[in-house]
């Protein structure tokens, strides 16, 4: 497999477990956020995630904090190494990379992913991943923001991704759901507040 020099620059080795790509992303509930749904599904080898997910800031904030991939390594200790490869200016494609680590039970991975960004400012984020340069076959992921009335931001978040390396059949969806919410609690708080910082520096 061919890869980036950005790419090799980020802990190349080991292929890692699915469920920490989006550990670090995936909202749950906590003392700057709330939880209103989270669903986790498998079927022949595809893994699907949708959450909800308010923050008490506002739309333009947490759309600055979930675009920066510059910035990721911010938000979660599991996301190692992150940031953008190349930007099109012709046609607005940037392609971005993240590496990630973790573990569920005695499974312990590292994920690498490189993905085509499509950014629609302030209201959705879409991701498309490039197979032959990430340790997935497939995956997208589609962040859509609506601004709340008391001044805070709705985030709803849908992602697939097939895996291109064998997860034991005990790590299934109700254990990765668990994770989830056993997990995400810093990472919503720690969101939260890269973005209320961001919100003061736009004032």
């Amino acid at each position: 497999m061919i890869r980036s020099r950005a790419v090799h620059r980020c802990a190349y080795g080991l292929a890692p477990l699915f469920v920490c790509c989006v550990l670090g992303l995936v909202p749950t509930a906590g003392a700057a956020g709330e939880l209103i749904a989270v669903d986790v599904s498998h079927s022949r080898g595809v893994y699907r995630l949708t959450s909800v997910t308010q923050f008490s800031a506002p739309p333009q904030a947490v759309f600055a904090v979930l675009a920066d991939y510059e910035g990721f390594t911010r938000i979660s200790s599991a996301i190692v190494a992150s940031g953008v490869l190349d930007a099109s200016p012709a046609d607005d494609v940037v392609r971005v990379y993240t590496t990630v680590r973790g573990c569920v039970l005695f499974f312990c991975r590292t994920i690498e992913r490189v993905e085509r960004l499509y950014l629609s400012p302030h209201e959705a984020i879409r991701t498309r991943v490039e197979p032959a340069l990430s340790d997935l076959r497939d995956g997208a992921s589609h962040w859509r923001f609506t601004a709340l009335d008391d001044g805070g931001t709705r985030v709803d978040f849908e992602m697939q991704m097939t895996p291109d390396f064998w997860i034991p059949p005990l790590i299934g969806p109700a254990l990765v759901k668990r994770r989830l919410l056993n997990d995400g609690v810093r990472a919503v708080a720690r969101i939260d507040a890269l973005a209320q910082e961001h919100a003061q520096v736009m004032r």
